[in-house]
């Protein structure tokens, strides 16, 4: 099998056999084959990343702009995972899928060392040895037609079969199908997957992920949560394309923005609110789009628009396409302030530049967020630019920001 490591939101140039170009063009959400020279072909790739075998290639694409423990960490919501459970000698080039199954299986297996925890639940059964309470509105005494000998009883009994446990067996059984995973660890996935038995494989809704239990008495289940998430959202795929059994896709643009919305509205004045994705007519006849972050004020006004990218923006102008974009939206729906948010080199402390847009259209902001440490070093960065007196004009926040709890 022909493998090609690749780096998101670059172009390269590979060997490629008509079949190798074939494979490729049924992965459009890892890359785009840009032409076929003798030989040859340049290959584009998206802000997914991941793995992804078609046939008789298999596709890896690496973070290019966000390390690994921030990729990771937009996937679990911004948490900063610390990353105990990964495998000592697991470098940059190696595959997102294969650290993330090692990590998981790894902190599983200390937990199960540890114990996993039980709870008591309320159960109505029929029993052959009375316990509990009989439930005499299900029981007509010894002569009952449906077996008077076994009454039903309602009695309190331990079990594991808990939200925790049924995103872990979900994990558990999505990495022991999939065909990209190297067989020896599917093997072991399908192994611990045997040491839930007795828990549901119905797996909770997305919803309530971010609810399921990770301090106090559950501060063991912390890193195997988090990484179960991972490996759920990378390898049950987009329902929307139909992603699912096809590799291990991570979509840091969407991942980024989301976490630039969810971080905004922590720090939104009171009565105002953050969009992510909000759909807004540009045109007549209507031409819609999609704002990735828009900020509003109690009367709805928007005052602030914002464009998540994982893309560089350190030591050069913002790509013109991106500030062609900001300007449409900005001046269409007449909001004097847009930011452009992407990513910098350096470990510490944001960047940002400033344009005032000629024709009265307002201001652009270039942000530049430190991607290349933890998630916690690229919220830092967020919180030392929202602080700043030139983040936000007088008017559009009426005080300055509060400082992120």
């Amino acid at each position: 099998m022909t493998r090609w490591d690749l780096d998101a939101h670059a172009a390269k140039e590979v060997d490629a056999s008509p079949e190798l170009v074939a494979a490729a063009l049924a992965m459009p959400r890892l890359l785009r084959v840009d032409r076929m020279i003798e030989g040859k072909a340049r290959v584009v790739t998206t802000g997914t990343v991941g793995t992804r075998v078609e046939g008789p290639l298999r596709v890896v694409v690496h973070p290019r702009h966000l390390s690994r423990p921030v990729a990771l960490g937009l996937v679990v919501g911004g948490v900063d995972l610390a990353l105990t459970a990964l495998p000592a000698d697991a470098d940059e080039d190696d595959e997102l899928l294969r650290v993330v199954s090692i990590a998981l299986l790894g902190s599983l297996q200390q937990l199960l060392r540890q114990g996993v925890r039980r709870e008591y639940v309320t159960r109505t059964a029929r029993v052959e040895n009375i316990r509990g309470e009989i439930d005499l509105e299900r029981w007509h005494g010894p002569n009952s037609p449906d077996g008077g000998l076994t009454p039903w009883c309602q009695f309190r009994d331990r079990t594991i079969d808990l939200p925790e446990h049924r995103l872990i067996r979900a994990a558990l059984r999505a990495l022991a199908r999939s065909t990209a995973l190297d067989r020896p660890l599917r093997l072991r996935a399908a192994a611990m997957d045997e040491r839930f038995d007795g828990v549901s494989t119905i797996a909770p809704s997305r919803q309530t992920w971010s609810r399921l239990r990770s301090t106090g008495l559950f501060r063991a289940y912390a890193d195997p949560l988090a990484l179960a998430v991972i490996v759920l959202e990378g390898l049950t795929g987009d329902g929307d394309v139909g992603d699912a059994g096809r590799g291990f896709l991570l979509d840091l643009d969407r991942l980024f923005e989301r976490w630039l919305a969810r971080e905004l509205s922590l720090v939104a004045p009171p009565g105002w609110y953050v969009s992510a994705q909000e759909t807004v007519r540009i045109s007549a006849p209507p031409v819609t789009r999609y704002l990735d972050v828009g900020v509003r004020d109690e009367q709805g006004r928007l005052r602030m628009i914002l464009d998540a990218k994982n893309k560089a923006f350190v030591g050069r102008k913002p790509p013109r396409d991106d500030v062609h974009q900001m300007v449409t939206y900005m001046s269409t729906l007449e909001c004097s302030e847009g930011a452009l948010v992407g990513i910098g080199g350096q470990a510490q402390g944001p960047s940002n530049t400033v344009y005032r847009l000629q024709g009265g259209v307002g201001r652009l902001q270039v942000v530049a967020l430190p991607g290349k440490g933890t998630i916690d070093d690229l919220r830092a960065g967020l919180k030392i630019w929202l602080k700043s007196e030139a983040a936000w004009s007088p008017n559009v926040m009426p005080k300055r920001v509060p400082e992120v709890a």
